[in-house]
């Protein structure tokens, strides 16, 4: 495919010197202790705000069980430890999730002797283990992520390889309890794998490799393909190898990162940012540390400013020629230009890495990595940290109320707050404002609205050089409206459906209101159909129509539309009044007009009084030889819709007084 930007940052750091002004570490914990050898794959923050785990913790040399672990946000104190597996297992957790309402789900890859499973392990937030399940065929198969999906269900992606010894990108979806919904492998004669996953607003995207490119997927709700692209950076002819490692999501598309070994080259540091379409916008190549060792990228996160934190494994060479591997922090800006660079060569300095697999955006901004690692040279284990700027801003993490645009009565008083970090700890302070006046300098005010109008509602915090703010739109009136039935403005009904529109209003007391409905029919003639709190309105012809309600008093008017769209196989009748008066011995023509007049599953029945008539058209002429009231019905059918018109008439004797 055609790359719009490529560049290529070329940052030889023979001895692995920093560039660009350090971030520090606001805290660094590593868990050797608990077991030499322990590794992260994947960090989470959960909504509480303590980080949850997951990777292995070696027993011995031949035991290898997973691992997940919840620590204290503040304190990184261990909430709980779970080991998954034991004696003769060999489990790498490579991903875990918070399940929404409380818990996780972690998943990864069980390995034996004869081959390898997917293993999902379910947990209550406490540590207790819901369920453990495997996933194969006895056959080679991995699971490097998994995510939640909006319907509560899960997505884990991977790999299977089959008898002919070959892998292929493998997906899965569970529900809460473990089973299985539907599994799909894909490519299964490329060489492919997935290695990250993201939900869209029509299906899912799947990052990995294929055949040595770099490979993104699109596929539907049920795990169909919607698109493939590749992403190959060889040229003339020569071998390539690229490997996307990470997926995350941006407002404007998606960032994939990994590696890239284009023309027989190591392995280096390499992102690209494609559209919703996967179609680049522009890529960058980074040569970082000596290029003649392989390196890459393992995870990305989106930061505040809308740039990327990444980190992953890289190679260095230091002063005596030896070369040495360890973790890597990348800060870039929202085009993938560097900003700074944090190598973290094993065993060199005070905080060091072996390698770190993952790396999120904390709730204040902050950066939080995890992988294996060693503090103060200690044995290796299990490490996270948090890496903060040397200067940033406050921000804002919360506000009270939530709800930015609000609506208030004259003479309420709503109480505002919000709840800040510095990344630095430095003191704050605090400016609250109504349309561009001082309220305060507390940390939170209270407003009471006098009068009618907009008020902008503005709180300015600051640490003295840098600051972050926030505002309510707050509109005061003597009335407003709370909500309204039905809650959605855009319907879809069926012809023949009656609906209640109603309106809940909050006003002042002694505010007197005066309600009226119109009714905009497919024409575009409006009738006045109500002027009560709420009406029942039945929609007997099919098209796009309006219900426009309006809630008045002497100084103020709200209104509220509803578009309905009445689905119908009939689009008109005759005669269109459904209660017809006829003279006895008339004759009367009933007729329909579809709505699809070339449609072939058009099939009409008709009835008088009940019984069939001996007319499949469109039209019909009926006599009434007597007195009294008769029913005629026509049912119409086209394919598997079908409608109904009923008529009726009151047959009467003729009259010349």
């Amino acid at each position: 495919m055609k790359f719009q930007a490529i560049t290529i940052l070329l940052v030889l750091f023979l001895f692995c010197p920093e560039t660009h002004s350090q971030p520090g570490f606001q805290w660094v914990n590593t868990f050797h202790e608990i077991r030499f050898g322990s590794t992260f794959k994947d960090v989470y923050q959960a909504v509480d705000g303590n980080f949850a785990l997951c990777g292995q913790r070696p027993m011995d040399g031949f035991s290898k069980p997973g691992w997940i672990l919840l620590i204290n946000r503040e304190s990184r104190e261990v909430i709980f430890d779970l080991e998954i597996g034991g004696e003769g297992d060999f489990i790498y957790l490579n991903s875990i999730v918070e399940i929404d309402g409380g818990g996780f789900l972690a998943a990864g890859t069980d390995s034996r002797h004869n081959g390898s499973d997917v293993i999902a392990v379910r947990v209550t937030a406490e540590g207790d283990t819901l369920w453990k399940r495997h996933y194969g065929d006895n056959l080679l198969q991995a699971c490097e992520a998994v995510i939640e999906l909006k319907n509560g269900n899960f997505l884990l992606a991977g790999s299977y390889r089959n008898e002919g010894n070959v892998d292929a990108g493998y997906l899965l979806q569970i529900d809460g309890g473990g089973d299985v919904i539907w599994e799909e492998i894909y490519n299964e004669f490329e060489r492919s794998h997935f290695t990250s996953i993201r939900e869209t607003d029509d299906g899912y995207l799947l990052a990995g490799n294929m055949h040595l490119s770099g490979w993104l997927l699109k596929v539907n709700d049920i795990g169909e393909v919607i698109w493939s692209n590749t992403f190959d950076r060889g040229e003339d002819g020569n071998q390539s190898w690229e490997y996307f490692i990470s997926i995350i999501s941006c407002p404007d598309g998606h960032l994939l990162s990994g590696t890239s070994a284009p023309n027989n080259e190591e392995g280096n540091f390499w992102m690209v940012k494609v559209n919703n379409q996967g179609e680049t916008l522009w890529e960058q190549v980074y040569v970082i540390g000596d290029p003649g060792y392989p390196k890459a990228f393992r995870c990305a996160t989106l930061m505040r400013d809308g740039g990327f934190a990444l980190v992953g494994v890289n190679n260095c060479v230091d002063e005596w020629g030896t070369r040495e591997r360890g973790g890597i922090v990348v800060r870039t800006n929202n085009l993938g230009e560097i900003n700074w660079i944090r190598n973290l060569p094993f065993r060199q300095q005070e905080v060091s890495a072996l390698d770190l697999h993952s790396v999120i955006t904390s709730q204040d901004g902050g950066i939080i990595a995890a992988g294996i690692g060693e503090l103060r040279e200690r044995e290796p284990g299990g490490i996270i940290f948090k890496i903060v700027p040397a200067r940033s801003g406050p921000v804002i993490l919360e506000t009270f109320p939530e709800e930015q645009d609000l609506n208030v009565l004259v003479g309420d008083s709503i109480f505002f707050d919000v709840n800040a970090a510095d990344l630095q700890n430095d003191s704050l302070l605090y400016l609250w404002t109504c349309n561009n006046d001082t309220l305060t300098t507390d940390t939170c005010v209270t407003v009471t609205f006098e009068e009618s109008g907009e008020f902008a509602i503005e709180c300015f915090v600051s640490d003295g050089e840098l600051a972050d703010s926030t505002m309510w739109m707050v509109t005061a009136r003597e009335f407003y409206l709370d909500g309204f039935t039905p809650d959605t403005l855009n319907i879809t009904i069926r012809r023949g459906t009656e609906v209640d529109f109603s309106f809940d209003v909050l006003a002042n007391e002694g505010i007197e209101l005066n309600y009226s409905w119109t009714h905009i029919n497919r024409d575009q003639r409006q009738n006045l159909i109500g002027d009560a709190e709420s009406i029942d309105f039945t929609f007997d012809q099919s098209g796009n129509q309006r219900i426009i309600g309006e809630i008045r008093s002497e100084e103020d008017l709200i209104e509220n539309s509803w578009q309905v769209h009445v689905r119908s196989s009939i689009y008109s009748w005759w005669p269109p009044e459904l209660e017809v008066s006829a003279y006895v011995d008339s004759t009367l023509e009933f007729s329909i007009t579809p709505f699809n007049e070339d449609s072939d599953s058009l099939e009409y029945v008709w009835f008088l009084n009940d019984e069939v008539l001996d007319s499949d058209s469109a039209l019909v002429l009926i006599a009434f030889p007597e007195t009294g009231q008769s029913e005629v019905t026509t049912v119409v059918n086209d394919g598997v819709k079908a409608d109904t018109i009923r008529w009726t008439i009151d047959v009467q004797e003729w009259s010349f007084t």
